[in-house]
């Protein structure tokens, strides 16, 4: 949902924005339709997207690396091929001052939980806009 919520916010001619896993569970499918629905509901389509792996090509291509939990960022960090790398990597909810708060994994759960996930990530997307915006 971060992928498409943000790339709502932004000039998507200006910023690229993508979105990968850690592990190669799901690679090529879409999104959960839980995800799909509360994107929806909230006038953003994120149907499109397919999920891929990060690679270590990402780290030279991207200027930040956001994350959902403390979990993604060891792993993420792990896999950043050098120090100027590792420091791209950032917790998500770190944009609106809270970098020790993980985003949940809403798939065990009900539609509320990706309610709340979506919540929790377009407060943080707005915040990651404005920043790009400034610059």
């Amino acid at each position: 949902m971060a992928q498409g919520i943000l790339e709502s916010m932004v000039n998507s001619h200006a910023v690229e924005v993508d979105s990968a896993g850690l592990a190669d569970f799901h690679v090529g499918e879409s999104a959960d339709h839980r995800s799909i629905k509360t994107a929806k509901a909230n006038g953003v389509d994120i149907s499109e997207q397919r999920a891929r792996q990060i690679q270590t090509a990402d780290f030279h291509h991207f200027d930040i690396i956001y994350v959902m939990d403390k979990h993604n960022f060891e792993k993420a960090t792990a896999l950043a091929p050098d120090e100027v790398s590792r420091e791209k990597v950032k917790m998500i909810m770190g944009a609106v001052g809270k970098p020790e708060t993980n985003v949940p994994d809403p798939y065990y759960g009900g539609d509320e939980g990706f309610e709340a996930v979506y919540t929790m990530l377009h407060k943080a997307c707005e915040a990651i806009a404005g920043e790009i915006e400034r610059l």
